[in-house]
């Protein structure tokens, strides 16, 4: 019974998501503007892994998905996921639909346009994760100590 709910209702989100990215692509045929670039408290941010960010680090979630889609930092790290887009954003860890790979790592709800969720790594590891809105859209938190 549990199963056959949460089939349904993966079932409806990606209707809906399928609906809205339709929608989207039908009213607005021009590209907004691109977003800024990543700011990390300084850090160097080049988008590889082997980067150990710190402070607060950001990661924007656009129309073209995460940026940066990888990152390296240490445990009590607190990473703030930014909807630089024009439609919502859900990030969450992986496996898709059902992000148990780190329960935490979950807002439980979509992203508005404009608005932030943060998340503090403290479980060394790897962490994949995804857009639950956009599951091909996706990213590495690699967390040392």
């Amino acid at each position: 019974m549990k199963f056959k709910f949460v089939l349904v209702i993966a079932s409806v989100l990606f209707i809906a998501a399928a609906c809205n990215r339709n929608s989207a692509t039908n009213q607005n045929t021009q590209n907004p503007p691109p977003p800024p670039a990543a700011s990390n408290s300084g850090q160097s941010n080049s988008g590889q892994a082997s980067d150990i960010l710190s402070g607060e680090v950001k990661i924007l979630m656009t129309q073209n998905g995460l940026n940066p889609a990888k990152i390296k930092v240490k445990t009590g790290t607190k990473v703030t996921f930014i909807n630089n887009d024009t439609k919502s954003h859900w990030p969450a860890s992986n496996p898709h639909p059902t992000h148990t790979d780190l329960p935490g790592f979950d807002p439980k709800a979509a992203i508005a346009p404009g608005q932030s969720w943060s998340y503090t790594f403290t479980a060394v590891g790897i962490w994949k994760f995804h857009d639950h809105l956009e599951p091909t859209h996706g990213g590495t938190v690699t967390v040392i100590e």
